[in-house]
């Protein structure tokens, strides 16, 4: 591999990488880089390295540390304070001798959102973080670092100590807010003062790790336009690309809120464990007995796929799916650590539901990333807060790179984790139009194809006798005119002794279901021998 790699014009394997751009380890110029776009949301997620999924936020506060700014209002700021972080970049809130004055900013959020905020006592010890539109509020000393007194609409509250006498305060409310308010002492007549730090508002059920901004959101996490370097089948990286995907269950991890209905009474405990986020956002339900459940009613189309994460007792079974009844679905054995279930709709319904019917044996489960898609199979996954999410395709394009493609002659490699789900389309294209490339394939009978199309003419196509399994491939096909050949897994699976080779200068890989591993283009043709000790897995 060393001396195919020193060969090699351009390389790309999953690593170094930056919003908008995944970097080709060679070149080192720049020159071979991949433009990466995925739209302007930042709903796309990815497993990590260290196993976890990965979500991108934003925070939706202006001027997150500047509360001097006129984004804040009320109340006497000095800024110069020693923070929590060791800088001097805290804030003294100072407030009169009356009770109810808050310092305050119009943002505008909806569904479930969290606000965070780093606070210190001074000459006062409390502050109270309110929802100025519906006056709901919570309550946190921080003198004994407890979060007291909530409102209605709040679903959770946490207050950490980070250290010398600072304290994080979280709390995640329900509902629509266009102001919120930072008291201190909310009924206390005491002139004094507090210190705070570092405000945040992202929408979900537990505070992100801060991001400042100052006169626009600012997000973090997995940007809108970031490559997913995904760790989900190994310890190395893997390129996630997928189409274009809705979640249509409108709270995918809030299961108390008025989109989920339940038979049986469950009970139900909100952030109760760590999910597969790594956070501590999963949500228990306990059911006392069969035939309980817990449902949202999502509208049927004709070609739907639901999934949700759940985790249990091994060797218990729950019933998941959707269709015509609360008591629908697959019966699934759980292993004790988190799965994700999945079930493809093949009858009408609307009712997407988590029951325990039909010989169901668990009664306490832990549950999170509720999704339903219309298609036959799953993608990655896509949080909602409120209303449905989409996840805008992944487009992954190499362009101007003519001279590191041989035009008289080449060869191009291609590692990947396939996938039957994904079918009709192509994995990548070396190509300078539609009607000039060379592109990996695969149809409808799951067979994979390399096809060869020059001067508005298909040149050839050669198809694997088989279906090739799931899981890891690597293919690579040589050129020169009349003179091609297709190589998968250490075997040659076809030749052409006739056809033109097209002209190219882009390449680009396909948002499909399929995971790229590593792409290598040669300037000329590989002998048989280096092509089948490059391709043997």
């Amino acid at each position: 591999m060393s001396t195919a790699l020193e060969a090699a014009s351009l390389v790309m394997v999953p690593s170094g990488y930056e919003n908008g751009s995944l970097a080709s380890v060679k070149p080192t110029d720049g020159s071979g880089d991949f433009t990466f776009s995925r739209g302007s949301d930042i709903s796309a997620t990815r497993v990590n390295e260290d196993g976890y999924i990965e979500k991108g936020y934003e925070n939706l506060l202006l001027q997150s540390n500047t509360f001097s700014d006129a984004a804040w209002s009320g109340l006497s700021k000095t800024s110069g304070i020693l923070g929590y972080d060791g800088t001097n970049n805290a804030w003294e809130i100072t407030k009169p001798a009356q009770p109810y004055t808050p310092i305050s900013q119009s943002v505008s959020a909806t569904g479930v959102w969290t606000f965070s905020l780093y606070a210190k006592a001074n000459t006062l010890d409390k502050i109270s973080i309110r929802n100025q539109t519906d006056g709901t509020r919570c309550d946190f000393d921080l003198l004994n670092g407890v979060a007291e007194f909530s409102g209605s609409n709040v679903i959770s509250k946490n207050i950490s100590n980070i250290g010398s006498g600072w304290y994080r305060c979280q709390v995640t409310f329900t509902g629509s807010t266009s102001q919120i308010a930072i008291y201190v002492a909310w009924n206390n007549s005491t002139a004094g003062s507090v210190y705070i730090q570092d405000a945040m508002i992202n929408q979900g059920m537990v505070s992100y790790p801060y991001v400042e901004t100052t006169t626009a959101p600012v997000a973090g996490g997995i940007l809108e336009d970031m490559p997913r370097l995904d760790y989900t089948d190994s310890s190395c990286p893997s390129l996630k690309l997928e189409p274009q995907r809705t979640n249509r269950c409108t709270s995918s991890e809030y299961f108390e809120g008025a989109a989920w209905l339940s038979v049986g009474s469950p009970t139900i405990t909100t952030n109760y464990g760590i999910s597969p986020e790594g956070v501590q956002n999963s949500t228990r339900i306990v059911f006392s007995a069969a035939n309980q459940c817990i449902y949202d009613g999502i509208a049927y189309t004709s070609e739907e796929v639901s999934t949700i994460y759940v985790k249990g007792t091994s060797g218990e079974t729950i019933k998941f799916g959707k269709g015509d009844n609360i008591f629908v679905g697959t019966l699934f054995t759980l292993n004790g650590t988190w799965q994700r279930l999945e079930f493809v709709q093949s009858v009408s319904g609307n009712t997407f539901t988590i029951n325990t019917s039909g010989g169901a044996t668990a009664r306490d489960i832990e549950i999170w990333g509720a999704q339903n898609e219309e298609a036959s199979y799953p993608t990655s996954y896509i949080p909602t807060y409120g209303t449905s999410q989409t996840r805008v395709g992944d487009s992954c394009v190499a362009n101007s790179i003519g001279d590191l493609i041989g035009q008289e002659q080449g060869s191009i490699y291609f590692e990947f984790n396939y996938s039957h789900n994904k079918i009709n389309d192509f994995f990548f294209s070396a190509e300078s139009d539609a009607n000039n490339h060379f592109r990996l394939w695969s149809l409808s009978d799951y067979k994979i194809r390399f096809w060869v199309y020059a001067n508005s003419v298909s040149q050839f196509v050669i198809t694997t006798s088989s279906v090739p399994s799931e899981g890891r491939h690597k293919a690579l096909f040589t050129y020169t005119d009349n003179n091609f050949n297709f190589y998968l897994d250490g075997v040659l699976v076809g030749t052409s002794l006739t056809g033109t080779s097209p002209i190219a200068n882009t390449l680009r890989i396909k948002n499909i279901n399929n995971e790229t591993l590593q792409t290598l283009i040669f300037p000329t043709a590989l002998s048989d021998d280096e092509c089948i000790e490059l391709t043997t897995i």
